[in-house]
């Protein structure tokens, strides 16, 4: 039946697809050159393009897929649990971020698994002993909070001054050269992101609604945060590295109407089949985050003298290597294709031995 609602213990397959998605995402954007087209780069600096839609809609499904999970667990002790996988992301983080020369000396202490730990572990505890509204009303507090803090002082300075005091610059990217894209200070409004998450794990899990009411209720949501979100940044501009409150909206609707999208494709019409590459990629979304990175980390580790005499890492040299007829931008983008369908061959095979690695 279409109306039936879901059970707290029934799989949403639209998240393996939304995982898997930005996993894609990810894997297409981290593979491109410097001369990759403006879209599949981060901004400058104030700015959404689709690669800073990445790392937000992460954290939104690390929120929904922790809801899921604890809600599942519901009665058992779950605590250590919560600390064992958030000590665990940190360190794999830690260990990508050393790879492949492991300076240990000037190792980067933050990173993306990082900030995905802090934030799983905190909005963990916030869904476990706290209730809905009171999860809504902390969102709405670092939101507006955030906006009024950074509204009355020097942004940079402070976001950097606090990673300064508290971090050593040499574990600091670039070694505190630049503002740590990952820096303590903007992790808080990255919560709000995750906080999101969980809210949309929230009602899908209801059995209040049907899951046509549910899939209709996350499009108007999602329209309404894009809108503030878009009216904001107009005096307020979306920025990932400071994480902006206007950014948190902004990304939160993309990320409820892309949920919602495929929400109706998998768990409404159940068109698994259309989304079956989605559902191999995110079913290992763990394996294929280190995989892919640990690939783009060795390819710019090792150097190569192009036909000019240019001495390269083969990351850059690739792709002018193989596709010299093309613009550099079309280069880049057919070479991250091939990266991404490479990664792809690599998970399906773990997908059909039903090999699923997870923490």
């Amino acid at each position: 039946m279409i109306n039936k609602p879901l059970s707290p213990y029934q799989r949403i397959m639209a998240l393996d697809a939304f995982r898997g998605l930005t996993i894609i995402g990810m894997m297409l954007v981290n593979a491109q050159t410097e001369s990759a087209y403006a879209l599949l780069k981060h901004a400058p600096w104030n700015g959404c393009t689709i690669a800073d839609l990445v790392f937000p809609f992460f954290l939104f499904i690390v929120g929904c897929s922790a809801a899921l999970s604890l809600t599942r667990q519901a009665g058992s002790p779950q605590t250590l649990g919560i600390l064992k996988r958030t000590v665990l992301l940190f360190l794999i983080g830690l260990l990508l971020n050393a790879f492949p020369a492991f300076h240990w000396d000037h190792l980067r202490f933050m990173g993306i698994l990082q900030r995905i730990a802090i934030c799983y572990c905190l909005g963990s505890f916030l869904y476990l002993y706290t209730n809905r509204k009171v999860m809504i009303v902390i969102f709405l507090a670092i939101v507006f909070g955030y906006w009024y803090f950074l509204l009355n002082i020097e942004q940079i300075k402070v976001a950097n001054l606090i990673d300064n005091f508290l971090i050593p610059l040499n574990h600091l990217y670039l070694g505190g050269k630049v503002t740590e894209p990952e820096g303590l200070l903007s992790t808080l409004p990255a919560l709000a992101t995750t906080l999101l998450g969980f809210l949309a794990a929230d009602l899908l899990l209801t059995s209040a609604w049907s899951k046509i009411k549910k899939c209709a209720f996350m499009i108007a949501l999602g329209c309404l945060l894009l809108y503030i979100g878009y009216v904001w940044s107009l005096v307020y501009p979306f920025n990932k590295t400071l994480w902006t409150s206007s950014y948190v909206l902004w990304t939160g609707g993309l990320a409820f109407l892309t949920l919602a999208g495929l929400f109706i494709l998998e768990d409404i019409l159940g068109l698994t089949k259309v989304v079956l590459p989605l559902n191999v990629v995110g079913r290992n979304a763990l394996f294929a985050f280190v995989f892919h990175v640990v690939l783009i980390k060795l390819l710019g580790f090792y150097d190569v003298l192009t036909p000019n005499g240019k001495s390269m890492n083969l990351r850059q040299a690739l792709p002018e290597l193989l596709f010299s007829g093309l613009s550099p931008a079309n280069a880049s983008l057919l070479f991250s294709l091939i990266f991404v369908l490479f990664n792809l061959a690599i998970l399906y095979i773990l997908y059909r031995k039903k090999i699923f690695i997870r923490l």
